[in-house]
Parts: C-alpha cells; structure tokens; sequence
C-alpha cells in the first residue's frame, strides 16, 4: 500500500498540469492605468495576464492599489506579481527574462513662459514632481528640486497653482488626469522627456516564483506566435504600443519557437 502511495505521487509530479493547478490563487498587484489595469479587472494589461496564466488552470486576484503601496506589498512577499516594473536586478523582486509591455514615453508638461525647451536638461533647476514611487532620477543626470505627488490629478492642480514648475508623467495619464478634473491644460507645453523603456513583471521571492516565471514566458511566447497577443492590443486600441513591443522582443522571441 505504501509503494502504491509512492507511485502515485511520482505520477502526479510527472504530470505537467499539476504544479499549474497545485498553485494557490496567485496575486497580481498594479496601480490603476485606465484600459490598461481597470478597477473592475478589465484592460490590456490585465487581459495578458488572464491569457497567459488561466489555460492554466491558474486562478488570478487582480487588485489595484497605489503604486508604492503595489511595489511594498511584492516586496514583503504580501502579494505575488507587480505588473510593469522597471527591470531593477538588485532589488527585492525576481525577473523573468522576457519583459511584458513598453511603456509611453515619459512626458514634461510645463508653461512655456517660464522654460525655453530645447531638451530634458532644459527643466534644470525647475521645480519637479512626478508620483510618488515612479524614480525618474535615475535617468536625470542634472540637478532638480523634486517634489512626489500622490497621483496625477494632484501634480496637475500644483501646476495650475504654480507651486511646480514642471510635472513628469506619461501623456496618457495626464490627458485622463485632467479630464477627470475637468482641466483645461492647453496653455502648457508638452515635451517628450524620455524614451518609453521596457515594463516588466515583478515578482516575489518565493517558493513558486521559479515555476510562475517559467509559465509566464512559455505563455508570452504562445500568445505572442499565435497573434493573440496583437489580438488583445487591436482590443484596446493600442495598435502602436504593439508595434513598440513587437519591434523590442523580435531578438527574444522568433517564429522557429513554434
């Protein structure tokens, strides 16, 4: 009876869905990006991972908070996944090789009539904000007075009040930022800063982490090769933000993966 047992965890563990379906329910933590992670677990970035993980068998909890909260809650090992990180080796988080998105590029807005833009330097010594945990400095290599707002909507009123003279962010964020404000921003100027880098998916060191990385890239590639990942970017009205993936991960992922 005993060697009975013994068998048969043996073939359990030889069956490749069982370390999918003996995970728990795995959590995924973002900040909200409007058609990218919704509140209501709607949106491209949310809809990837569903493609990736749920033929799986793999249940997911999508959850929204503030983006530091998001990035402590992986840290401590509270959650499993940070969804669209920067790719920080020495941290608390593990990476997988292949990225999951590219961001838009970063964006200054700001009133002309206080800085004559010719590049990034130009905002130098301005009064900068940007939000809380998005660590632009490391790509600044001028000197700034730096303010951290809580989100977007609160870096656009200190604008408006001249109490910054600059707000980095991403132009979407900013054009849905003052919408939901009901602001009026066309008498600032808006300047491309920097380039959109590569967003990675975070995850927690833990004990199942090594398997969810290896399901994660067995899955990009698949969604990737078969055109549902295009199909889920054509969705959500993002057709150029593919093109900028598709061009990023061409030396990762080729057609011969098939």
């Amino acid at each position: 009876m005993r060697y009975l047992a013994v068998t048969l965890l043996l073939l359990l563990h030889s069956d490749p869905n069982f370390a999918e379906n003996s995970f728990p329910r795995v959590e995924i933590v973002c900040e909200e990006w409007k058609d990218y992670t919704n509140k209501d677990g709607s949106g491209l970035y949310w809809d990837i991972l569903k493609a990736i993980y749920q033929p799986k068998g793999i249940e997911l909890n999508l959850q929204t908070v503030p983006w530091k909260r998001a990035k402590r809650l992986v840290s401590t090992r509270k959650k499993d996944v940070l969804v669209a990180e920067y790719y920080l080796p020495q941290s608390d988080y593990v990476f997988p090789q292949i990225h999951f998105a590219v961001e838009d590029p970063v964006v200054a807005l700001f009133d002309p009539s206080l800085i004559q833009w010719k590049k990034i330097e130009s905002l130098s010594p301005a009064r900068l904000a940007w939000v809380r945990g998005y660590d632009f400095s490391d790509y600044l290599n001028f000197p700034i007075e730096l303010i951290e707002v809580n989100n977007t909507q609160q870096g656009l009123k200190m604008l408006s009040a001249g109490r910054i003279e600059v707000l980095l962010d991403y132009e979407q964020g900013v054009k849905e930022a003052a919408k939901q404000e009901h602001m009026d921003i066309s008498q600032f100027q808006l300047e491309q800063a920097l380039p959109g880098k590569k967003l990675y998916l975070a995850f927690a060191k833990n004990d199942h982490t090594p398997r969810l990385i290896e399901l994660y890239e067995q899955g990009m590639k698949s969604i990737y090769l078969s055109g549902e990942l295009e199909r889920l970017y054509k969705k959500w009205h993002q057709s150029q933000k593919y093109l900028w993936f598709k061009d990023s991960i061409k030396n990762q992922i080729t057609p011969t993966e098939k």
